[in-house]
């Protein structure tokens, strides 16, 4: 979620997952967006920064979360 990308420790440990592994998620109402609880469509902004952590650009960052979704939902 938005949380982990937040401080330089969270974003390092989450560097170090394999692209392959990874899912998004809001954690929402546990978690806020700005002043509000966060929503689904929150995830958004998360993939965008998950790109710029990983070094690839949004599309490609989403198709990867999109097939690990995918192969998880299909186990």
């Amino acid at each position: 979620n938005a949380e982990m990308l937040r401080r330089d420790r969270s974003r390092a440990l989450v560097k170090m997952l394999p692209l392959a592994r990874l899912l998004t998620e809001t954690d929402g109402p546990f978690t806020n967006a700005g002043q509000r609880p966060a929503r689904p469509s929150d995830v958004s902004s998360t993939v965008d920064k998950l790109g710029e952590l990983f070094g690839v650009d949004r599309e490609m960052m989403a198709n990867a979360i999109r097939q690990n979704l995918r192969r998880l939902s299909s186990q």
